[in-house]
């Protein structure tokens, strides 16, 4: 069998794929996350203050609360209970609530 003679070639440069516009389809497509710079736009890195974090966390308790009272509700004919839905939000962790 003959040897194989390896000769150090320059690299070619090669750019990455630039990553298309639709990201999540990249990521169906692939099952790989683009963790890529230029998909993180400066504009979209920044905390949330505490009344827009108490304001997620408010409609998702109502929503939430809104499911389980169609769910209830939905068991039997027979069986209803009234709407009462209402939150709060803890002063010091926004996140949580009940």
């Amino acid at each position: 069998m003959q040897k194989l003679r390896y000769y150090a070639a320059p690299k070619a440069e090669t750019k990455p794929p630039s990553p298309s516009k639709a990201v999540h389809t990249e990521f169906l497509r692939t099952g790989r996350i683009s963790r890529s710079r230029e998909d993180w736009l400066p504009d979209e890195r920044r905390y949330l203050t505490y009344e827009e974090v108490a304001a997620r966390t408010g409609r998702r308790l109502e929503r939430a609360a809104e499911t389980t009272h169609e769910r209830i509700n939905g068991f039997h004919r027979s069986i209803k209970f009234p709407k009462v839905i209402f939150h709060r939000t803890l002063n010091n962790s926004p996140h949580l609530g009940y």
